[in-house]
């Protein structure tokens, strides 16, 4: 696949985040995913840093397992999903 190099003009008042995170223009780095999201309501700047990951997810560190572990008993049955065929 083939990508080209493109300007685009972000407006002095523009929201601007990287690593989930409030940043400036000046922190976007070479190698960072960037997108640019602008509508009326304001234009949007998100980078991410490609070895980053999420602070957190669902209320806890990324990547660790629930609070308590799993619920008491024999485990249940495999869940299924429409790509399985049900």
């Amino acid at each position: 696949m083939n990508y080209k190099d493109v300007t685009v003009t972000i407006p002095s008042g523009a929201k601007i985040s990287r690593d989930w995170s409030t940043a400036q223009l000046s922190d976007l780095k070479a190698g960072d995913f960037v997108h640019v999201d602008s509508s009326s309501d304001g234009t949007f700047v998100f980078a991410v840093d490609p070895g980053a990951r999420p602070p957190h997810a669902f209320g806890r560190p990324y990547g660790e397992p629930p609070p308590g572990g799993p619920p008491p008993g024999p485990p249940g049955p495999p869940m299924r999903s429409p790509r399985s065929g049900w």
